[in-house]
């Protein structure tokens, strides 16, 4: 009877939940037909995941199976579009492949763009290297540091010409009298660009592979002048001579901040003050995005339209308005073209231009549909754009701010119709408050995940400081270039000073109010994209269902970020750097004599103040060394031979000198060390040598009591046969071909 009652029970049970299928999918359905209006807007970012998923692969991928299986996709849309040529964009099917066909196309994109590039890295250390080349251009370093330049047309000495990197940049001491243009020799050390400096960090090897840039080094001594000019980079001359005049009329730092608000050239500026500012929150004035363009801009075509309106018979026989947005485009292209044609002021001109066209064509200027196809095409042009820094804030922040406006418009209009002087006066510095607010939220995990710190005051000094950016130092830099054809820059320059001057001091005192800057440690990948994709849902996406996703996003981000480890050992990938935390949050280094660059990244990643670091004592001797081992389970016992630590009950030793291979082997579960070992010789069960740096690259371990370490290489993280990777043979493939060793590498 029992079983009869439940063998009827089954088929209602299996039509309730039939029931409950069809209500999801019908609510998919009415979900997919509420974002038909603003389907374009979610194009870039699927081509955008296309992009991500083929820089996140640890192999290149071969061009022509992505492009059948593209074709093949796209050909299914098509299939699908003309089966269903009516209520198509509701078809599930359809969707699905539209999905599909986005994404591969972002993959299709950024592999083509590689061919494109194909950047030769030279793959070895050259300590003495016969270099010849044109100055591509030239940028000076703060105090008696020298200059930077960047060499086109380059030849190596003893280089063949395919495997001669395009460009190559270096520092140069002693740099009298050089300009973009002049083909030098000099004698320089030469080293392929540095891989991440931890697992799963910034990939500057990467970078500089889409620069064209295949080397770095520095100068032994002064260069050699070949030829006194060439005719390519006359505009580069051109910006070194005007950089030159800004420094003769503003000595000091606010010259360097002002050359770098005109001219794109920021290395000149102190390191105190790029600190002082990146702690107000006002660090990115330095970097000229479209927040410049955008100003100078505005600036021309206000101006011009307000002097062709003082002409009555002009204004009315002629489109003012549109002669002024075109004035404004000519000057926006001057300008970017002055700054250095950099990637982020090519994409703040190309959106300022669409914004310009709209106000010509009499359309709604700023909408989340043109910043959409500005991202396109940007994207299109330059995939490797979406993994900077600069493209992500930008972004974040013109679509936080867009997407708000379109919510408030209603208020701010209302609030500023048939209002007094004083109330618009107030209403102005309320909106510069709030876009700062807006665009700040909107930043602030971008900052956090790619620079581990997020100002915590930058509202108050952006308050202070874009006004004075919009109606003080931008439109005089306007002026200074109109005029210093005719040497009569001197008086805009020093008003331009005078406002860089008032923004350091109230960066100044908001850098100083207690708790400026909040630290953050290093985040996973993970609750990144979460927080990325929070954002995205909470502008893009229409529908009650994102006031579910949105927190739901953003608290499993949360908890991934409290959740995530950070590495108790990391070891560089050249040289003798190596360093541990201890259970009280210090972070010890091998050394403090070199490698600044790399330990100052890696204080930065644990959310230690800069500095921090402490180094290993080497001052006890061997014999009480191997005594005085109950005493290391807090403090690292070292002598000059080797140092030892216990961490989370793992025994750790670092070995400077081969002399102590065979006590330290025998005492340790990990060693780790500047040279070579005979990994056959010693018996720890895990050995990192200097073979292993320099074939792994940087190393990330991970420690738990009476559990297994987890290793991490910069190389598996990052990918190790990529173009922009430098494939180390392995020790036996080394020892067989007899190949260089690794500190000549």
């Amino acid at each position: 009877m029992a079983q009869a009652q439940c063998l009827e029970t089954i088929p209602h049970a299996l039509e309730e939940r039939g029931l409950r299928f069809d209500r999801v999918l019908s609510a998919f359905r009415t979900s997919l037909q509420n974002q038909r209006e603003n389907a374009f807007l979610w194009v870039p970012v699927l081509f955008s995941c296309g992009i991500g998923a083929y820089f996140s692969l640890p192999f290149e991928p071969p061009l022509l199976p992505l492009a059948i299986i593209c074709i093949m996709v796209f050909s299914g849309l098509i299939l699908v579009v003309h089966w269903n040529r009516e209520g198509v964009s509701a078809n599930p099917a359809f969707v699905w492949f539209a999905i599909v066909a986005t994404v591969f196309s972002g993959v299709v994109c950024a592999k083509i763009r590689t061919l494109q590039v194909q950047t030769p890295i030279i793959e070895k250390k050259m300590n003495w290297a016969s270099i010849s080349g044109v100055i591509d251009s030239v940028e000076a370093l703060p105090g008696k540091q020298g200059s930077r330049i960047v060499l086109s047309d380059v030849e190596i000495e003893g280089f063949q010409k395919n495997k001669t990197p395009r460009m190559i940049r270096l520092q140069i001491r002693k740099d009298e009298n050089l300009w973009a243009g002049q083909r030098i020799k000099v004698s320089a050390q030469l080293n392929a660009p540095s891989d991440a400096l931890y697992p799963g960090g910034y990939d500057f090897r990467r970078a500089f592979y889409f620069q064209g840039i295949g080397a770095v080094g520095f100068a032994f001594k002064a260069p050699e002048i070949i030829e006194g000019s060439a005719s390519m980079p006359d505009l580069q001359r051109f910006r070194q001579n005007m950089a030159e005049r800004i420094r003769k009329a503003l000595p000091g730092p606010e010259g360097e901040i002002v050359v770098a608000l005109t001219v794109g050239q920021k290395k000149g500026i102190e390191d105190r003050k790029v600190e002082i500012l990146r702690d107000s929150g006002l660090a990115h004035i330095l970097a000229i995005s479209g927040l410049h363009v955008g100003l100078v801009a505005g600036t021309v075509f206000f101006f011009v339209r307000l002097f062709l309106a003082l002409f009555p018979a002009m204004a009315l026989r002629y489109p003012i308005k549109k002669i002024a947005a075109f004035l404004a485009f000519l000057a926006a292209l001057s300008f970017m073209i002055i700054a250095g044609s950099t990637i982020p002021t090519q994409r703040a001109v190309l959106m300022i231009s669409i914004v310009l066209l709209a106000v010509a064509t009499d359309r709604v200027a700023l909408s989340l549909r043109l910043l959409a196809f500005a991202a396109l095409v940007i994207l299109v042009l330059a995939p490797e754009s979406l993994l900077s820094a600069s493209f992500q804030m930008s972004f974040a922040a013109v679509t936080a701010l867009i997407g708000t406006y379109e919510v408030t418009r209603k208020f701010w209009i209302g609030a500023y119709a048939g209002s007094g002087w004083l109330t618009r006066t107030a209403l102005y510095f309320l909106g510069v408050c709030f876009s700062s607010l807006i665009a700040s939220a909107a930043t602030a995990p971008f900052s956090a995940f790619h620079f581990h710190q997020v100002a915590l005051y930058g509202i108050f000094a952006n308050l202070a400081a874009i006004p004075l950016l919009a109606f003080i130092i931008m439109p005089a830099g306007v002026l200074s270039f109109f005029l210093m054809p005719f040497g009569l820059e001197y008086w805009p320059l020093q008003i331009m000073g005078w406002g860089v001057e008032l923004i350091l001091e109230s960066a100044d005192a908001t850098a100083e109010l207690p708790g400026a800057v909040l630290q953050t440690p290093l985040w996973p990948f993970s609750a990144f994209i979460l927080l990325v994709w929070a954002g995205l849902v909470t502008f893009l996406w229409r529908g009650t269902e994102k006031l579910v996703f949105v927190p739901s996003l953003v608290l499993l981000s949360v908890f991934l970020i409290m959740l995530n480890p950070l590495p108790d050992i990391l070891i560089a990938s050249e040289g003798e750097l190596a360093a541990f935390r201890t259970d009280d949050a210090n972070l010890f280094v091998t050394t403090k004599r070199a490698e600044k660059f790399t330990r100052e990244n890696w204080e930065s990643m644990m959310a230690l103040p800069e500095g921090s670091s402490l180094g290993l004592p080497y001052e006890s001797g061997r014999q009480d060394h191997v005594k005085a081992a109950s005493a290391i389970e807090t403090m690292p016992l070292c002598d000059p031979q080797a140092c030892r630590i216990i961490v989370k009950s793992h025994r750790i030793s670092f070995l400077r000198h081969p002399y102590a291979q065979a006590q330290e082997c025998a005492w340790a579960e990990i060693v780790i060390g500047f040279e070579p070992i005979r990994k056959q010789d010693c018996n720890s069960r895990i050995v990192i040598d200097r073979f292993d740096q320099w074939r792994y690259g940087a190393y990330s371990l991970f420690l738990e009591v009476g559990q297994e370490p987890v290793i991490q290489k910069t190389r598996k993280e990052n990918g190790m046969f990529r173009p922009w990777s430098i494939i180390r043979p392995s020790r036996r493939d080394r020892s067989s071909e007899n190949a260089a060793e690794p500190q000549e590498s």
